[in-house]
């Protein structure tokens, strides 16, 4: 970002990361996660930008197994779900994506339980 014309800026476009995209100058993020942890996400900028890097750090590795269940490893499907469980509305998705079976749903909640977002 060095070499870039004044004025431009960059945002992290995953969860997976957000904190080592703000440690390389990126000023916030495009994140799928905040959908499901959107308060989670606005601490991991705001301690990054208190330094407290640790902190943001931590909990931004606590964060990573949610993003990756809502973006690789079972996408909307998943990402929808877990709005759900979340009292969100995900709602059901678009052909010719399936919603999650029960095993599946089941791995999401256990995530989220283990995140601390249930």
């Amino acid at each position: 970002m060095r070499l870039a014309v004044p004025g431009f800026q960059v945002l992290a476009g995953t969860g997976g990361f957000f904190f080592a995209g703000l440690s390389l100058g990126a000023v916030g993020g495009v994140l799928a996660l905040a959908n499901v942890a959107p308060q989670e996400s606005i601490d991991i900028y705001e301690l990054y930008k208190a330094g407290e890097w640790g902190r943001a750090a931590d909990l931004q590795r606590r964060m990573l197994p949610v993003n990756a269940a809502v973006t690789s490893r079972f996408g909307v499907p998943g990402l929808k779900a877990a709005l759900d469980m979340l009292g969100y509305y995900g709602g059901p998705v678009r052909s010719p994506l399936l919603d999650l079976g029960a095993a599946e749903r089941e791995t999401v909640r256990d995530i989220l339980a283990e995140a601390g977002l249930l």
